[in-house]
């Protein structure tokens, strides 16, 4: 009797290996200022005691915002370890450059116990926001054999700088002064995305992540009597598209979907 010849059999080539590549989107970032202390005797030791006369004003807290641009570049390292799955590590650093800026200094507006202000656009308050990074685990599901939706995990850094510009005109100040302080902040960015692998190395992506940064507690004009104290809680959000190569160190895998 003929023999019945067996079905095709589809091969890929597998997501095995270590990845490089390059990544353009979009950033916001939010950071909430909440001032905690004004006080003249330059370290705010009589905060929140009957012997400072200065208090926080309903200017307080604020939420300073920004967009732009984000790019930078990744590498990794992918193992797929059944058809359908795949385990990875992740790193990445990027560039942002993007300024809020507030009239006044948060907490001192309207009135806080020293002086009426005779000019709201005097005084101002800035947040930077500079380079971030990050280093994650990734999980991926394989719906087809070039495709892969995953979910994205771990520790992230960026690079912040809070700005206090204060005039002697101004509500709070004595004498004209301006302090920038800079801090790479630590946190936590979870999120995920797609892939889609061209050939047997090409890899395009699209990616959301979410982001937050350790609080920062800073102090500005210390040692004066123009001291003054904030609390500042920063999250972002990126949206990025990418494009990476993969030096495939796997064989070829035979699909089952």
């Amino acid at each position: 009797m003929p023999l019945k010849a067996p079905p095709p059999v589809d091969v890929y080539s597998s997501w095995t290996g270590v990845y490089s590549g390059w990544e353009v989107g979009a950033k916001w970032t939010s950071d909430q200022w909440t001032a905690t202390c004004f006080s003249a005797n330059g370290s705010g030791a009589n905060c929140g005691t009957a012997a400072n006369p200065f208090f926080v004003d309903a200017s307080s807290p604020q939420t300073l915002t920004t967009s732009g641009l984000r790019a930078g570049s990744y590498a990794g390292v992918n193992w797929q370890f059944s058809p359908q799955f795949v385990f990875g590590v992740e790193i990445d650093v990027a560039w942002y450059n993007q300024t809020a800026t507030v009239n006044g200094l948060i907490g001192c507006t309207t009135f806080c116990g020293f002086l009426l202000p005779t000019a709201a656009n005097i005084d101002s308050t800035s947040v930077h926001h500079r380079g971030d990074g990050s280093g994650r685990l990734r999980f991926g599901f394989l719906p087809r054999p070039d495709v892969m939706l995953y979910a994205t995990g771990g520790g992230a850094v960026e690079a912040v700088q809070e700005t206090e510009t204060c005039s002697a005109a101004g509500p709070w100040c004595v004498t004209p002064r301006t302090q920038t302080n800079s801090q790479w902040l630590g946190g936590w960015t979870i999120g995920g995305g797609i892939e889609w692998k061209y050939g047997n190395n090409w890899i395009f992506r699209g990616e959301y992540r979410y982001a937050q940064f350790q609080t920062i507690d800073t102090n500005f004009f210390a040692g004066s009597v123009d001291y003054n104290r904030a609390s500042i809680k920063d999250t972002t959000q990126i949206a990025t598209l990418g494009l990476s190569y993969l030096f495939n160190w796997g064989g070829p895998v035979v699909a089952k979907y």
